[in-house]
């Protein structure tokens, strides 16, 4: 986690955008690369932050990067990014790897360090056919004749190259710079590519992956899972460790205050005077967003999918909250001392999921009538609160996550008067 930033004072327009930009994006990396002091800083940022904060640079700002980063930056990087789901894109690491072309010996060499073997060979695997030269000094089969080959500088393989131009001249120059790399490093790789499954490959590729993004924080997707485990606000919510109940007593806020429901878990946060704890808690929604992003499968490579994870941890908890609450603001500051983000979001989706069940009951409505954008985002698998909206004399439609008790009910009330049960 970043060094905590006092960005609670105001409630911003997109308060995700400002998770964003503290939790997973805080460095300009483009003012670290002023200056030969300021890029001998970079090695030492943590690696998830560093890798959502590069994602605009250019080629020649890359070019610069690429001799201050660490190996364990590297492979975060293409950790954060390969994958699809449990799926490795083929595309993303061939843009990754095409970084060692243009690159100086040293800082291709670390690069190739970086990069799983089981990835390179995955990559042959799908994009080419490797023909090995026989006991009779022959290739052991001709290539198709409508397919670009050449034949591997020592001399032992026939490589037939992807059919699409820009992938073939890739593949055909990565292989080339990896033998004047690691010469055995890459023979190794091409064979192994020839007997091992894609299967087993990608399992494994994809297991070492799991393994160091468990140690970015993001969670084992079953482990992830629990973060949509319904709980009910009545029951009691587990209690963090150390928590004082005398300290509740010196917060600020009246107790008879009601909060802004829209944003009261921020305002709970802002309420707190203790800048070490208000620090805990955004820990704390880091590692919610995480558990969303990994119980979601999202793309953690691309911003707007985090964001969109952001977006759905902020809301849920500030429902989970609001609902626990009362809308009672000095309720709410206390809870966020005393209880687990997790448990608010968790109380949150429990009151989601009421909507959601009784949505499944309703009576389908009129197409392209209000009921019916109402209805399709309640019965979505994560259920959208849904308004209509005039714009140049148009009714429009939008569909956002749920963030206040208020609107539940208005969901519900809606629903009963749509037969549902």
């Amino acid at each position: 986690m970043p060094e905590n930033k006092n960005i609670l004072p105001s409630i911003p327009e997109r308060p995700e955008e400002l998770i964003f930009r503290n939790c997973y994006a805080p460095f300009d990396v483009r003012e670290y690369l002023q200056s030969a002091e300021t890029r001998a800083r970079i090695r030492k940022l943590p690696a998830v932050q560093l890798f959502f904060s590069i994602m605009e640079l250019d080629q020649d700002e890359m070019s610069l990067l690429l001799p201050q980063l660490t190996e364990e930056q590297w492979t975060a990087f293409m950790d954060l990014d390969l994958w699809d789901k449990d799926e490795l894109n083929v595309n993303a690491l061939l843009h990754w790897e095409s970084f060692t072309l243009e690159s100086e010996d040293a800082v291709a060499l670390k690069l190739l360090r970086a990069t799983d073997p089981e990835l390179l060979q995955l990559l042959w695997r799908r994009e080419i056919q490797i023909i090995p030269r026989g006991d009779n000094e022959e290739f052991e089969m001709e290539p198709p004749l409508d397919m670009d080959t050449f034949i591997t500088p020592d001399n032992n393989y026939l490589i037939v190259l992807p059919e699409n131009p820009e992938k073939s001249r890739l593949v055909h120059s990565l292989i080339q710079r990896l033998y004047k790399l690691e010469p055995d490093f890459t023979r190794v790789c091409l064979e192994n590519s020839r007997y091992v499954t894609s299967i087993e490959l990608e399992e494994t590729a994809f297991r070492n992956r799991c393994r160091r993004t468990e140690d970015y924080g993001f969670q084992d997707y079953f482990d992830a899972l629990e973060i949509y485990v319904p709980r009910s606000p009545e029951s009691p919510l587990p209690e963090k460790d150390g928590y004082n109940p005398e300290e509740s007593t010196k917060l600020p806020a009246p107790a008879a205050r009601k909060g802004d429901s829209r944003y009261i878990f921020l305002e709970a946060m802002a309420s707190i005077p203790w800048e070490t704890q208000r620090g805990q808690l955004l820990q704390e929604m880091f590692f919610v967003c995480n558990k969303i992003i990994s119980a979601d499968r999202a793309a953690s490579g691309d911003p707007e999918s985090i964001k969109a994870a952001i977006s759905k941890a902020l809301n849920g908890i500030n429902l989970g909250l609001d609902i626990w609450a009362g809308g009672n603001l000095h309720k709410a500051t206390d809870g966020l001392s005393k209880h687990f983000l997790a448990s608010f979001f968790q109380v949150g989706y429990r009151a989601i999921l009421r909507v959601n069940r009784t949505a499944a009951t309703a009576v389908s409505q009129e197409p392209g009538s209000y009921g019916e954008a109402v209805l399709e985002g309640l019965r979505a698998p994560y259920p959208l609160f849904t308004v209509s909206e005039e714009k140049d004399g148009k009714i429009t439609f939008s569909s956002r996550y749920f963030k206040t008790a208020a609107e539940i009910d208005q969901a519900m009330e809606l629903l009963e008067n749509l037969g549902g049960q």
